[in-house]
């Protein structure tokens, strides 16, 4: 039996565990993938492509052929509340803010000083203001299909000699962090471990998320419909990475559109449907001290990613609609007139081509603050043991490199380095 004064002994040992290990704790929650710039790197690496526009000799129709030809059918999750949206939609309806009209925010001169005007190229700078109506993204429809507007651009002549297509998906607010638990039902301890699934805000919460997919065809396409070159291989983002896959990792419908499993909140994309571990070799240490952190109450806890519909899950809230299955986005897909939505797709390759977001530099939302989280959901085992836990390690400052008080928005598809290099097709990973 456990008391009290044996669990103050112990909390106290593991506190002092958790004091003596924090420097070797730098997960990264909340990473966006222009993270992978510093903004003074960012801001180099745009002004020095600015006006590299890749060379094809494939003409709006012909791009719009190969790309509605390949375009991703994209699985989402029936209960994640943040659906995609048009960014050209979201970009005119979202007053800008400058540096000077963030200053009375508490967490004041974050904002990148690049972003406060218009450069020698047109491009725009500043932080979108998304009104609140519009950050749920665009509405399921009772048939459980979403519609919205891809961004995307076409290579014709990539590295290795291939054509290469990038898509990228724009969903208005990444959602909260989703976790695994695992839990041993009572004397059963050798048998079966129960594992549970949850969101937790407000962690990896932020406004803005852009995630893409890269397909590299097996040779360069001369624009003729009836000589597309196959899928040599496809690049799923996650988080602050991703992985290149072969065609046959992945299902297709209508043998040209790879199908795609946009995990719950985080929209990181996924070839098959499960819970995926989010990588991150530093959380490893957090799941070691869990069952001490939570006196054997829970087992381990890693970061997860939900594109599951099996596993018990739990959210906060509950989206509208009861589809019992996941929601489809054929991005392919033009929007019928009154049906809601805007399907279809934004081509960025050539620059008179534009749509007035592609000029935009800044960060599409508000910063947020992630360090006010709140208990896990209503359901979950061991939930006031787990919020301890992590209330716990925030005041000891173990959490600094976890949440943060000030996280900003991403940036959009031409401020990544992956609109550039596209995924580094030919790196060994």
């Amino acid at each position: 039996m456990i008391t009290s004064k044996t669990s103050s002994s112990l909390l106290r040992k593991t506190t002092l565990l958790i004091l003596l290990t924090s420097t070797l704790l730098t997960p990264t929650l909340a990473a966006h993938e222009d993270l992978l710039l510093t903004p003074s790197q960012q801001y180099e690496y745009e002004y020095s492509t600015s006006r590299i526009i890749p060379k094809t000799d494939l003409s709006k129709s012909q791009r719009q052929v190969i790309l509605s030809h390949y375009a991703p059918h994209i699985l989402l999750h029936p209960r994640d509340q943040w659906r995609p949206a048009d960014p050209q939609a979201v970009y005119e309806a979202s007053p800008r803010l400058k540096k000077h009209d963030l200053e009375g925010l508490r967490m004041q001169g974050m904002a990148d000083p690049e972003d406060e005007r218009e450069d020698k190229h047109g491009l725009i700078g500043g932080t979108l203001n998304v009104p609140i109506e519009l950050q749920h993204g665009n509405e399921v429809r009772d048939d459980a299909e979403v519609r919205a507007k891809l961004t995307a651009q076409v290579v014709q002549y990539g590295f290795g000699n291939r054509t290469y297509l990038q898509y990228w998906t724009y969903f208005p607010v990444n959602g909260c962090q989703g976790f695994r638990t695992g839990l041993y039902d009572g004397l059963r301890t050798f048998v079966r471990e129960r594992q549970e699934n949850f969101e937790w805000c407000n962690m990896a919460y932020h406004n803005g998320d852009w995630e893409h997919i890269t397909i590299q065809l097996s040779s360069i396409w001369d624009g003729s419909p009836t000589s597309i070159p196959p899928i040599s291989k496809i690049f799923l983002s996650a988080h602050a990475d991703g992985q290149w896959l072969p065609p046959s990792s992945l299902s297709f419908t209508g043998k040209t559109h790879p199908i795609i499993y946009a995990a719950l909140n985080s929209h990181a994309n996924y070839a098959q449907t499960g819970t995926h571990k989010n990588e991150d070799k530093a959380f490893n240490f957090v799941s070691r001290i869990t069952p001490a952190l939570t006196l054997g109450a829970v087992q381990r806890i890693m970061l997860a990613d939900v594109c599951d519909l099996e596993s018990d899950l739990y959210t906060y809230d509950v989206p509208d609609g009861n589809w019992g299955r996941f929601v489809s986005w054929r991005t392919w897909e033009e929007q019928k007139a009154g049906e809601g939505g805007d399907g279809g797709i934004w081509d960025l390759t050539k620059r008179e081509e534009w749509p007035g977001f592609a000029f935009f530099r800044g960060r599409w939302g508000m910063p947020v603050d992630q360090t006010r989280f709140l208990a896990p959901p209503e359901g979950v085992s061991a939930r006031s043991q787990l919020y301890g836990a992590l209330r716990t390690a925030q005041r000891l400052g173990v959490l600094k490199k976890f949440v943060h008080p000030y996280e900003r928005a991403p940036k959009g598809p031409r401020q990544h380095k992956n609109w550039y290099n596209l995924d580094r097709p030919f790196d060994p990973r």
